[in-house]
């Protein structure tokens, strides 16, 4: 994993899920925003966030960035 300041970018064998899961844990460690870079899309979230309701954002972020590339 990478940390740049308090955005995580996860590498190579994490999943989206992992990566959200790990963010939100953190964020509630350190009741603090965490930003989570994945394929160039980037999230916050908080000690709060929902996990499935960042997931779907991502989804829906990452289908939105692929129709565009078409």
């Amino acid at each position: 994993m990478e940390w740049h300041g308090n955005t995580f970018k996860p590498v190579a064998g994490w999943t989206v899920y992992d990566s959200i899961a790990y963010a939100i844990k953190v964020a509630k460690e350190h009741r603090d925003q965490v930003y989570i870079e994945i394929n160039d899309i980037k999230l916050t979230v908080n000690e709060k966030s929902d996990i499935d309701s960042v997931r779907n954002l991502y989804s829906r972020l990452l289908r939105e960035k692929h129709a565009k590339s078409k």
